[in-house]
């Protein structure tokens, strides 16, 4: 059975553009403003929101940045087999997470800041929850090995884990 992380070069593009589709898409969402009748009906704190929306964002943003296709290698390294070719891509996926993660509570701040401008509320409390988010999001896929973020036999599939 192949999973979408086992699917080659055209499953690690997929999930890049999926990702960067929902990225764009949140940016669009939490800058509309929200009609007064709407907020009532929301039972669920916007804390929630935001800290699945972020959630959701690392999470397909980290599997996307350490999923490889059969010739795109992250951490590949020289011969990009074996033990070693393995451990160099796990250490690259870390540091692909933890830049992306900072890039997200970066990116996070400056997208609270903004909402001031088009007649929503900046929050400390939002911001709180979207890096409560990406923090969450980032523990996930650390304790999911990221060296089986990458295409190649079933063994390696994160479907397997």
């Amino acid at each position: 059975m192949t999973s979408l992380l086992t699917a080659g070069r055209r499953g690690a593009v997929w999930l890049r553009r999926a990702w960067l589709t929902y990225w764009a898409v949140l940016f669009v969402v939490m800058h509309v403003p929200v009609p007064e009748r709407i907020v009532p009906t929301l039972h669920v704190s916007d804390k929630v929101i935001h800290f699945l929306a972020y959630l959701v964002l690392t999470i397909v943003g980290g599997i996307a940045v350490c999923v490889r296709g059969r010739r795109d290698g992250v951490g590949q390294g020289s011969s990009g087999a074996g033990a070693a070719g393995s451990a160099g891509r796990a250490v690259a996926c870390r540091r692909l997470l933890a830049l992306w993660a900072g890039v997200y509570v970066a990116y996070a701040a400056v997208d609270e800041w903004l909402q001031q401008f088009v007649n929503r509320t900046t929050s400390l409390t939002d911001w709180y929850a979207d890096v409560a988010g990406v923090a969450t999001g980032t523990l996930m896929l650390l304790l999911l090995r990221p060296a089986r973020f990458r295409s190649g036999s079933e063994e390696d599939s994160l479907a397997h884990v």
